[in-house]
């Protein structure tokens, strides 16, 4: 082998502070990315937006916070699975993840978004999960077919499936 490193998985370690994974950016063959229930804080993790080739990315429960850039995931064509489940992100939900066109897992539920929900297209798109947010507006009609389940917990969502 090449000694190329396909996966990092962190998890319930217990870990705090802020994340960096700028220093992951040189590692041109990482899919998948898990930080997931740990105690990292503050915005998403700096040169997040670096890691081009991530199939998979898992930052869910823990205590990620503020708003998201809108093009942080422009140029993440590769990502399946985004898990930001059980954070306290806030803002709008950024626009880039309606356009990942691989998507077929998006969990946000338990954080604080706010605003509309961004046009899914993706034809492969299987869950977008935002129960337990702020948002308002009617559910776009791409999403009609989601388990209504996925929208709970959002006084101001209406339309299908709710």
């Amino acid at each position: 082998s090449n000694g190329t490193v396909f996966a990092l998985r962190l998890e319930n370690m217990s870990l705090s502070g802020e994340l960096d994974v700028q220093a992951l950016g040189s590692m041109r063959g990482l899919k998948s990315v898990s930080f997931m229930r740990n105690g990292f804080e503050g915005p998403v993790p700096r040169g997040l937006d670096r890691l081009l080739s991530l199939v998979h990315l898992y930052l869910a429960h823990n205590r990620f916070s503020g708003e998201i850039d809108g093009d942080l995931f422009d140029g993440m064509k590769a990502l399946v699975k985004v898990h930001l489940e059980g954070n306290q992100f806030s803002g709008e939900i950024p626009k880039s993840l309606g356009k990942l066109p691989k998507l077929t897992e998006l969990n946000l539920e338990d954080n604080m978004f706010t605003g509309k929900l961004p046009a899914f297209k993706q034809k492969n798109l299987v869950t977008v999960n935002v129960a337990n947010n702020q948002l308002e507006g009617r559910i776009p009609m791409t999403l009609g077919l989601m388990n209504s389940t996925f929208f709970f917990g959002n006084k101001g969502l209406c339309g299908r499936p709710l």
